[in-house]
């Protein structure tokens, strides 16, 4: 959702043209480009706010969702509460349990790498492989960080082809693409979840 304040300055401004007797402009149009001042003005706070000295994990959505525009305009879809976890990095991942003490280091359990983050557990430990396969094999690679937007966004709509078969083909692809991802990171966050209940009982 767009920030209330600057929802608030947006609406503002389109009364302030719509009662100008001055103002030739459609409705639609004027909304249209008054929202697109207010994307514009959310995309220049969502930049700063990463590049923050205490933004952590800030920084890691801001990597994987780096344009506002394009996060608006995706198919609607619903965020689970695993998938805002990784999103955000803000869960079962070491380094940043241990920012709260509620982790002795900062190690992955799995492969003993020395930082276990959102990035490490989603994209690199080895622990997870099958969990990623299917989308290794979507893709014919490894998903990586920056392919994340793209996963959950889709096509941008100037960039489909005007062939209606083509165009459908590639929305198909983008929507299987996108419950891949969201499977792969259900599948990892569960598991990893499980694993830390169970080690916290036995601890």
């Amino acid at each position: 959702m767009l920030p209330a304040d600057l929802l608030a300055h947006e609406r503002a401004r389109v009364k302030t043209r719509l009662e100008d007797e001055g103002e030739l402009t459609s409705t639609s149009t004027i909304r249209k480009g008054e929202r697109s001042i207010s994307t514009s003005s959310w995309q220049s706070r969502w930049d700063r706010a990463a590049a923050g000295p205490d933004a952590v994990g800030r920084r890691w959505t801001h990597r994987l969702l780096p344009d506002i525009a394009r996060w608006i305009a995706k198919p609607a879809m619903s965020l689970t509460y695993r998938m805002t976890q990784a999103l955000s990095a803000h869960g079962c991942f070491r380094s940043y349990l241990l920012r709260f003490k509620r982790a002795v280091d900062s190690y992955c359990v799995y492969c003993m790498n020395p930082e276990d983050t959102a990035e490490h557990t989603l994209f690199a430990c080895p622990r997870w492989e099958d969990e990623r396969a299917v989308l290794t094999r979507i893709l014919r690679r490894p998903p990586e960080p920056g392919d994340v937007q793209e996963l959950l966004c889709g096509p941008r709509a100037d960039e489909l082809p005007d062939d209606l078969t083509a165009r459908s083909r590639i929305v198909e692809q983008a929507k299987t693409n996108r419950r891949e991802f969201m499977a792969m990171v259900e599948k990892i966050m569960c598991s990893k979840e499980d694993d830390e209940r169970e080690e916290q009982f036995y601890d």
